[in-house]
């Protein structure tokens, strides 16, 4: 029986779907991080459960050749990217096989998968960086991996190089106010023409505090600071001009936390697909339509759009980037709480055209809606396989076919995945 303390001699046999190493002992799957297919190691057992344990590697007696020299000095400690150490096939197989798991699980084949879209290093564009404070001094970085601690980032080939650049001005000034600890993370978000940001509170910052983090307005980059208080209002520090994001042929001014894709790249390859599969779409709906990252292509190819969004910013947004280019009778934007309120299939049965890009949690009610009107042409964009399998399992039973599913990897050298999927009636 295997216990938690225990260290093993392993060899690692495969990958699993989240790219640990994975080795057999005493009749179980014992699951490896950052360890590759044909290493032998010593591991530690640190839990176990009926059905697998998971270990830590403790020596490496045998490295494989195929093993990558990880860009990131942080690598391993940091929690954010764990598949540095994997070469390249490697690390498209990979990735590649976490859509075709889903496809299958949903019911398809895999012949519409596919390959990999990679946008490759200094991609990321939005971050959420965590802030701990100890012994009066501010960490500003990413969490430790399985840990609540925070790696003061001396790099990160994840970030495009603007947002990197700020964070060490950042840091220095978080650890010039008084009472640094009520701020839990720092969100940053790369538009066309700066830098946008965002603290989360746990407490209200006192008014000297407020001062000193508004002297950030200096930074040249740093075109906005807002503070996202406990009882969820948004509190404005500064804003020199208003963040700005180029969507079709529109401009978008981003409110304060609106969503928007990772990376520049990642939002090129699925707008892409969006626009291909609904060319022949006469009336299109937008589901979580955020600030028309879909919407406002669409219109500019010549499309009528009806958006749908909950939160009201992001279609104020929608809506006056719309107006700016004198599109009012071909977008029309609605705030909608979709996940309490899904749009029924007597609602959908005017269009014949929809794409839908839920959060992480998936929309199954509104895709079941979507299963039972007569849109004939669906695009789905999902950052979590999971429940794209879940939620596409409820076309396929409706008898929609899958045309094309493209795995985006925006989120580099992670083992999240964005996908495109196109499904036709």
């Amino acid at each position: 029986m295997l216990l938690p303390g225990q260290t093993l001699s392993l060899t690692i046999d495969r990958l699993s779907r989240q790219g640990e190493g994975v080795a057999q002992a005493d009749g179980l799957p014992v699951f490896v991080p950052f360890a590759l297919p044909g290493e032998q190691v010593n591991a530690r057992i640190t839990q176990t459960s009926p059905r697998y344990a998971q270990a830590q590697v403790v020596e490496t007696l045998h490295a494989s050749p195929e093993r990558q020299t990880p860009p990131c000095v942080h690598f391993t400690r940091c929690g954010g990217c764990q598949l540095q150490h994997l070469p390249g096939v490697m690390y498209r197989a990979l990735k590649e096989d976490m859509l075709r798991s889903a496809i299958m699980r949903a019911g398809y084949d895999e012949s519409a998968l596919r390959p990999l879209v990679d946008v490759g290093p200094a991609s990321r564009r939005r971050v959420e960086l965590a802030v701990r404070v100890r012994k009066g001094e501010v960490s500003l970085g990413f969490h430790e991996a399985r840990s609540h601690g925070v790696i003061p980032l001396a790099m990160c080939p994840v970030m495009e190089p603007a947002l990197f650049a700020l964070v060490s001005r950042l840091q220095e000034a978080l650890n010039g106010l008084k009472k640094p600890s009520v701020i839990t993370s720092l969100a940053l978000t790369l538009a066309d023409n700066g830098i946008d940001a965002e603290t989360t509170l746990a407490a209200p910052l006192k008014e000297a505090d407020r001062a000193r983090l508004a002297q950030l307005s200096a930074e040249p980059a740093l075109l906005r600071l807002t503070m996202l208080l406990p009882d969820g209002e948004r509190m404005t520090l500064f804003e020199k001009t208003a963040p700005v994001i180029a969507l079709g042929s529109a401009s978008v001014e981003l409110p304060p936390g609106a969503f928007l894709q990772a990376s520049r790249a990642g939002q090129a390859a699925l707008t892409d697909a969006v626009l291909r599969h609904l060319s022949v779409a006469r009336r299109i709906v937008d589901l979580y339509a955020g600030c028309g990252t879909y919407s406002l292509p669409l219109a500019t190819q010549g499309h009528a759009v009806h958006a749908f969004e909950g939160h009201p910013d992001m279609v104020t947004a929608l809506h006056n980037a719309a107006r700016r280019e004198g599109w009012e009778n071909r977008v029309s934007a609605h705030v909608r709480d979709l996940f309490r309120q899904p749009l029924s299939s007597r609602e959908l049965q005017s269009f014949d055209g929809a794409v839908i890009n839920p959060p992480r949690n998936g929309a199954l009610p509104q895709t079941e809606a979507l299963a039972q009107g007569r849109i004939t042409r669906i695009v789905m964009v999902s950052c979590n396989p999971a429940t794209f399998a879940r939620d596409a399992a409820a076309l396929h039973a409706a008898g929609y076919l899958l045309e094309e599913a493209i795995p985006v990897d925006q989120f580099h050298w992670s083992t999240h995945l964005e996908l495109v999927a196109a499904f036709r009636r």
